[in-house]
């Protein structure tokens, strides 16, 4: 998975010009990155965002079955770890 890109808050309509793989957006040390996962099942993304949780500590990880997404909430650490 790539390193998301990163735009500034408040740029909502940069939105729709980004690829659909990732968005970020981030303020100081807080990132908030969403994972688009194209034909994950909801198994699939709950398994992930379990990992996120356990493995990385990442505490803000939220599951979106309908769009296969995951959004997370973090460090920039946190968040480029979860992309490795």
């Amino acid at each position: 998975m790539p390193i998301p890109r990163r735009i500034t808050p408040g740029a909502t309509t940069q939105q729709l010009d980004l690829p659909a793989t990732t968005l970020s957006v981030s303020a100081a040390d807080d990132v908030t990155t969403i994972f688009h996962v194209p034909g994950a099942t909801q198994q699939g993304l709950h398994t992930a965002m379990m990992a996120m949780r356990n493995d990385l500590n990442i505490r803000h990880v939220f599951q979106m079955t309908a769009s296969a997404s995951l959004v997370v909430r973090g460090t920039a650490d946190q968040i480029t770890a979860a992309t490795a």
